[in-house]
């Protein structure tokens, strides 16, 4: 174990006034400790050797070529009664460490967790590094150092230290250090280097080195090189300006005897050339890539959710908010494919049909909705589930034209268009503004079938979440191919009538003026392509296997037959027993099936009963749009700086190609956590690529699951092929920002647009591949696809390394990527994550509620972690946000109140979560399957011999709390114990106690005894053996 921490040595920071005794200190860890494991610190050091060492060299020092260290510092200053009363460890903003040798730049850097200041630092080293890192470990002075400088706020005013840098001065220096652009840790320390600055002032450097670059996921990279007279860094001052302490200690006072031999055994590695020299092989790391999963693989399966059953996709929706229609037929929507039986006609053959995977299927627990039976989808009318006389239709969607001689302020369609100025290519560059009106009404089919049925009543089935999007072909003007640019619209519904409202620019909207107004201006027409969800009853055909809920572990024991009242008759695994206790007579164990997982009897005969499932359907129509120019002209409309006229056919706008590049990168709107990308065909949308995915949270308002995280556990059997039984480990992944983030992006965004709107690539990608970094041990399969709320993640395994799965999850995590292909061809990649230590969300709100209560705001922490809240920022439009400090940490349900002045629009915490370590499925709240396991135990041990009148048993299972007693009747018991999977998993040892009960004498209680489950079975026979003495 590490060695004892030395007092910790207070840094000071003191505005005016410091000589009162009483001033703040705010303090930090001079030699940071190493951070323990649960058996050994979190220390590792893989050696690597030219060769194997022969027999008899007694050191492997002349052997070493490099090594690879890790380790996890923690720098925060412990609480201590010792303390003065007036220091307080140091509420950090931003942290970093690094390890150099004297004189040199760093080899290595890492953030430290803020405010927790805790890290891993993880580096290759060199032969000479090596050498010096193992000196350290045996408290040898060596030449490395470990240094970290910690950012911070505090309530004291003092001067800044910011060097007056002028930006294109720093830019230059940083170029010239830069490699391909970009730029490490120690190009940073070498440029600091040439200005002589005092070494207090890396940190206010360091930030002005910040505003000069752009996020990648390779690492930082210089942006555009700023105008000579941009102003210069100015210094910070008052209470908003960072300050920093900076500490610095020998490596060896870290690892000086912090390792004892025990932990230098689990902690060090010695490695050849062809391997691990210690036996045991290398992990070979797999990639398996694959492109987005058949729509339905996914999340089709049911389960018990309380008391419905569902499917596993229903259950892990983050919210219940209903998703854009457009967004589910690119991502999760599947298609349903024509009857054989439907006649096909003009009006069928622009409708297409989509399912989504969320489903509830019909019990007799529950109560059924008046919707609609759906069938035949294309059918004019649909039986309700409840009301025999009441029939419902789906709604005929036709394209409203004006009359020529109608007002076009006030007209069904509309183009108005602008110019705004000369784009780069020398071309004026335009606005476009195109209106639709859509008429939802009964088709010629379901008036007539109404009319043949006078006595019903019928209604309208309502359409949820219509979307309008306008489909364009161009010809590409690099491939010379047709292809189709799809636009989607805003919309106003009135009534039964949708105005959709599409914006275009430049190129964009030249086609759609050629493909709108003129005959043969392509190949194929422009066309509307308007969508909308529905709800009701789909009969089951293929009833869904129960994957979660109703599974046992378990014997059984079985009625006596009155003419053998001595038997006992015991069922388990499928097979049949007797033990007669009169003869002695016991079952060996390994007849049994011992600690298999089935399916209940009741589980098994669910799916039977299912007759109906309640699911949300999409019907998509197609419809042709044109508006003749010749005979439409006047709804053709070009603004100008006296007046509004009409154009016609013009032909300055019959341009038929166009470049089929949709979105463009804005550099400067990119932060850490994000890239960002102009749509630019539709002014106002914006592309959001979050650089990370990772597990979720529901969304408030999910019922019972609200701010736990979206991940199931549960086991996937195969009755007739119990060797290809599944662990499954499913979660909805989502982007890795934050409200506050999220916020200050759109706030910025007013700037570009008046109602921007942002898309994520999920919503978007015509195509996505995923790549997941596998190992061979354990065996895991990986599946993925999207949907417009996130990325559905299904990792599996084989029960034997279900365990193993779950301890990578909890402990280290599964990484992977994401790969978007855009509409454009364009690509855009994000990193994946599925780690209990990294868990995200809720998307849109985050973890802390923040409720305005008069002039304060009160910030609640609604999640199983605590977590450290910075400040709170006000947002009101476009401007900076005001900053309300509160430095605070928040336990799980806590709540604080802050003053917040009135006249803001928003409220956003900048938090941090905190993790103390790595923790488990049951501590984040995770929904893990339940099984119920069933002991039995039968008592053959004859009484009469021992002077018994009875044992008594109590039993409980090794390292589950909780201990019961088991109700014996006529020599034979059983007790129940409802586990978590993954708890069922690891103890798979009952333990009982016996207690000897006699006529005349004190009862005698025995020791407790262990019983494998997984080598023995479920039925623990008592015999004489047990109670002897």
């Amino acid at each position: 174990m590490p060695a004892a921490a030395p007092k910790p040595a207070q840094e000071p920071v003191q505005g005016p006034g410091s000589g009162d005794s009483s001033a703040l200190r705010h303090g930090i860890r001079e030699v940071p400790r190493l951070v323990a494991g649960k058996t050994s610190p979190k220390f590792s050091l893989v050696l690597l050797l030219s060769r194997a060492p022969a027999a008899g060299e007694d050191s492997i020092r002349p052997l070493l070529m490099s090594a690879y260290l890790g380790m996890e510092l923690d720098y925060r200053l412990p609480s201590s009664p010792a303390q003065p009363a007036q220091t307080r460890p140091v509420f950090a903003r931003q942290a970093r460490v690094w390890l150099q040798a004297p004189g040199q730049p760093a080899f290595a850097m890492a953030s430290l967790n803020a405010p927790l200041l805790r890290g891993a630092l993880h580096t290759p080293l060199t032969r000479e590094q090596t050498l010096a890192v193992l000196d350290a470990l045996d408290d040898v002075p060596g030449p490395l150092a470990l240094a970290a400088c910690i950012d911070y706020r505090t309530e004291a005013v003092a001067s800044g230290m910011a060097p007056d840098l002028c930006p294109a001065e720093l830019w230059d220096r940083l170029k010239a250090v830069a490699v391909d652009g970009a730029l490490g840790e120690n190009a940073f320390q070498q440029v600091f280097g040439q200005f002589n600055l005092a070494p207090e002032a890396f940190a206010d450097f360091r930030r002005a080195c910040d505003g000069l670059l752009v996020p990648s996921q390779t690492g930082a990279l210089l942006g555009r090189r700023p105008a000579p007279g941009a102003r210069r860094s100015k210094s910070a001052t008052g209470p908003d300006a960072l300050y920093h302490i900076e500490v610095a200690c020998p490596l060896q006072a870290v690892l000086g005897h912090a390792l004892t031999a025990a932990d230098r055994a689990a902690c060090l590695s010695v490695v050849g050339p062809s391997g691990n020299l210690q036996g045991g092989p290398l992990l070979d790391t797999l990639r398996c890539s694959s492109s987005r999963a058949a729509r339905g693989a996914v999340g089709m399966g049911a389960m018990l959710a309380g008391n419905r059953i569902q499917t596993v996709a229903a259950t892990l929706q983050p919210s219940v908010r209903p998703m854009a229609t457009a967004h589910l037929i690119s991502t999760e929507a599947i298609r349903i494919q024509q009857p054989v039986t439907t006649v096909s006609t003009p009006a069928v053959s622009q409708l297409t049909h989509y399912m989504l995977p969320q489903a509830v299927f019909l019990t007799t627990a529950f109560v059924a909705e008046s919707l609609p039976i759906l069938g035949d989808l294309n059918a004019p009318l649909f039986s309700d589930k409840n009301n025999p006389g009441l029939r419902w239709y789906l709604p005929d969607i036709t394209l409203v034209r004006p009359a020529a001689n109608e007002a076009p302020d006030g007209s069904p369609f509309l183009f108005d268009l602008e110019r705004i100025g000369t784009s780069a290519s020398g071309r004026p560059a335009i606005r476009a503004r195109l209106r639709f009106t859509l008429e939802m009404s009964p088709s010629a089919a379901t008036r007539t079938a109404l009319a043949a049925s006078p006595g019903m009543t019928s209604r309208m089935i309502e359409p949820v979440e219509p979307s309008v999007t306008l489909s364009v072909p161009y010809i590409d003007d690099v491939s010379g191919q047709l292809r189709r640019s799809d636009c989607r619209a805003s919309i106003v519904r009135s009534g039964n009538q949708l105005v959709a409202t599409v914006e275009l620019i430049n190129d964009a909207a030249r086609t759609a003026y050629g493909s709108l107004s003129t005959t043969g201006f392509q190949s194929e027409p422009a066309r509307l392509e308007v969508a909308f969800q529905f709800s009701g009853y789909a009969p089951v055909m293929n009833r869904p296997p129960l994957v979660l809920g109703g599974k046992i572990s378990s014997a059984v024991l079985l009625a006596t037959q009155r003419d053998d009242a001595d038997s006992i008759r015991v069922a388990s695994g499928g097979r049949e027993f007797v033990v007669r206790p009169g003869s002695l007579q016991t079952m060996k164990p390994n007849l049994t099936l011992a600690g298999r997982i089935s399916s209940s009897t009741a589980a098994i005969a669910l799916p039977d009963k299912i007759r109906y499932a309640q699911r949300t359907t999409i019907r998509q129509q197609s419809i042709d749009t044109f508006f003749s120019c010749a005979e439409l002209g006047a709804f053709y409309r070009e603004k100008q700086a006296a007046a509004t006229v009409s154009m016609g056919c013009a032909e300055a706008f019959r341009l038929g190609q166009a470049s089929s590049l949709t979105y463009q990168e804005v550099v400067a709107l990119n932060r850490p956590n994000y890239r960002l990308f102009r749509n630019l065909r539709q002014p106002g949308r914006f592309l959001l690529v979050p650089l990370r995915f990772e597990v979720t949270r529901y969304a408030p308002g999910t019922p019972e699951r609200e701010y736990r995280p979206a991940l199931i556990v549960y086991a996937a059997l195969d009755a007739d092929q119990p060797e290809k039984n599944r662990i499954r480990f499913e979660a909805m992944l989502g982007p890795s920002l934050s409200p506050c983030e999220l916020e200050d992006l759109r706030r910025r965004l007013l700037l570009e647009a008046a109602s921007p709107v942002l898309e994520l690539p999920n919503m978007l990608a015509q195509r996505t591949e995923f790549s997941w970094n596998l190992t061979a041990t354990p065996p895991i399969d990986a599946v993925t696809s999207a949907t417009p709320e996130g990325l559905h993640t299904a990792l599996s395994t084989d029960l034997a390394s279900a365990l193993l799965l779950k301890t990578l999850i909890q402990n280290t995590g599964l990484g992977g990527t994401a790969r978007f292909v855009l509409d454009d061809g364009s690509v855009v990649t994000s990193a994946l994550s599925v780690h209990l230590g990294r868990i995200t969300g809720p998307w849109l709100s985050g973890p802390i509620t923040l409720q305005p209560r008069g002039d304060t705001l009160q910030l609640t922490n609604r999640i199983e972690s605590s977590v450290a809240v910075k400040d709170v920022y006000l947002f009101n439009g476009s401007g900076e946000p005001a900053r309300l400090p509160v430095e605070a940490t928040l336990a799980p349900g806590a709540s604080i109140d802050i003053a917040a002045p009135a006249g803001y629009s928003a409220a956003q915490a900048d938090f941090v979560t905190l993790a103390d370590g790595n923790p488990t499925l049951e501590e984040v709240r995770a929904m893990i399957e339940e099984i119920e396991c069933n002991v039995v135990f039968i008592d053959v041990v004859n009484h009469e011999n021992h002077g018994l009148t009875r044992l008594d048993i109590d039993a409980r299972l090794q390292g589950v709390p909780g201990v019961y007693r088991v109700g014996m009747d006529s020599r034979r018991g059983a007790v129940n114990f409802l586990l978590p999977l993954t708890t069922y998993l690891a103890a798979g040892i009952v333990e009982f106690r016996l207690t000897k009960v006699f006529a005349a004498q004190p009862a005698e209680v025995l020791a407790w005894r262990a019983w494998d489950m997984q080598t023995g079975s479920n039925i623990v026979t008592i015999t004489s053996e047990m109670i002897s003495t």
